[in-house]
């Protein structure tokens, strides 16, 4: 593996911890493992084809566990400096209680400034759908929670079953010399209402905004470095993501070893309890399989539970490099995920 190889699948498994459950976006703790989710940006980041896989299962030991899954597909178009993509995402909340189904498009513009900086500008316009059960809702005092998520109406006014919206996103995604990463995204700028009540004005998704950076440090000596040099890559990594009533800041690292990863992150949440997560992973050609465990750091053994997330990556031509048929520049050769 080279160390623009281990660089690429060190970026794509960085650590950040999951959402507050109750800011109704659904967030994940490898977040870079589903990179279009997290910001527009990188769609077509990658040199080839790429198709990603997520599971996560929130707080499994309560009645009202959160559970979410995503497919996601996205591919680069060199000779217009461009990338595409699309995506499937599901979440579930107390089973079928509550379930929300989003499906995305997404188109990314890749320039560079110079030889050192590549920048990916990109939109994301997705259609949503929620569905609720009221029977479900209604039959135990412990579905309080879902009834927070849902708006309220007039007196003696009875909600919908679904509500159904567009919700609009941007972002833009740097590497500078291929070590220095972050992105910046701006989340719900038409603020989409996603109340079950009609005269509900208040239930709308507020403006999200949410900025990473890192950077990538091989800490082996140069003069060990030869024809099977290994690389060893350590990534310091911070991520900040809020909106109104919702702020939390990660801190950690990660460590790549050949095909190996793994790493730890602290979650400041300002509103809830603070948390830990752990990852661990690895690569076998084009396949990257990754899991992480996030522990709440919570008085409340309720919600020590944790989290459990799966995510699997196949991506085509991933670190190869070739020459862009483009009479401007070829695909952003990092990051690549």
């Amino acid at each position: 593996m080279t160390r623009r190889f281990a660089t690429f699948i060190t970026l794509i498994f960085l650590v950040i911890t999951t959402g507050d459950a109750w800011s109704q976006d659904v967030t994940v703790s490898q977040f870079i493992a589903n990179p279009m989710f997290t910001n527009p940006g990188f769609a077509g980041s990658n040199l080839g084809p790429r198709a990603n896989i997520m599971y996560r299962n929130q707080w499994p030991n309560l009645h009202t566990s959160f559970e979410s899954y995503s497919v996601s597909y996205d591919q680069n178009l060199e000779f217009i400096n461009s990338g595409f993509g699309a995506s499937f995402m599901s979440s579930k909340i107390g089973g079928d209680a509550l379930v929300t189904a989003t499906m995305s498009a997404y188109y990314a513009y890749q320039f560079r400034p110079s030889a050192d900086l590549n920048i990916n500008l990109g939109v994301r316009g997705t259609y949503f759908q929620k569905r609720l059960n009221w029977g479900i809702v209604n039959s135990s005092p412990v579905f309080d929670t879902i009834k927070t998520m849902i708006g309220t109406g007039a007196e003696n006014e009875v909600p919908g079953n679904t509500v159904k919206n567009y919700d609009i996103s941007v972002g833009a995604v740097f590497t500078y010399k291929e070590n220095i990463f972050g992105g910046f995204s701006a989340e719900h700028l038409n603020s989409p209402d996603i109340s079950f009540y009609e005269t509900d004005t208040l239930t709308n998704l507020g403006l999200k905004t949410s900025f990473f950076a890192g950077v990538n440090i091989d800490i082996r000596k140069k003069a060990v470095r030869g024809t099977y040099y290994v690389p060893f890559i350590i990534t310091p990594t911070i991520y900040y993501q809020g909106r109104t009533g919702f702020q939390q800041l990660s801190i950690g690292t990660f460590l790549t070893r050949g095909s190996i990863f793994t790493g730890g992150f602290y979650r400041l949440d300002f509103n809830n309890d603070a948390a830990v997560v752990a990852i661990i992973g690895a690569q076998y050609k084009q396949l990257v399989f990754g899991y992480s465990f996030d522990y709440t750091l919570s008085s409340d053994s309720t919600f020590n539970g944790g989290a459990h997330e799966l995510t699997l990556s196949f991506q085509i031509n991933n670190g190869l490099h070739r020459k862009s048929r483009s009479m401007k520049l070829g695909p952003i050769s990092s990051p690549s995920f």
